[in-house]
């Protein structure tokens, strides 16, 4: 047995191999978990902005 026939079986795998299946379409999922990020780091931005200007103060 040359070492070439059984060398294939620890090479990587392919990106066409490593694909998801063409019938799961995750475009509503990706679409609704973008938007969820989107907007709990809007809240946490405009409250850290807040939070600043509250506790810190502008004091020129």
């Amino acid at each position: 047995m040359g070492s070439k026939a059984h060398s294939w079986w620890w090479r990587w795998a392919s990106p066409v191999d490593l694909r998801w299946p063409e019938f799961l379409s995750f475009s509503m999922v990706d679409d609704l978990l973008w938007l969820v990020v989107t907007m709990v780091e809007s809240v946490a931005l405009a409250s850290l902005l807040c939070f600043f200007f509250l506790f810190c103060g502008c004091s020129f």
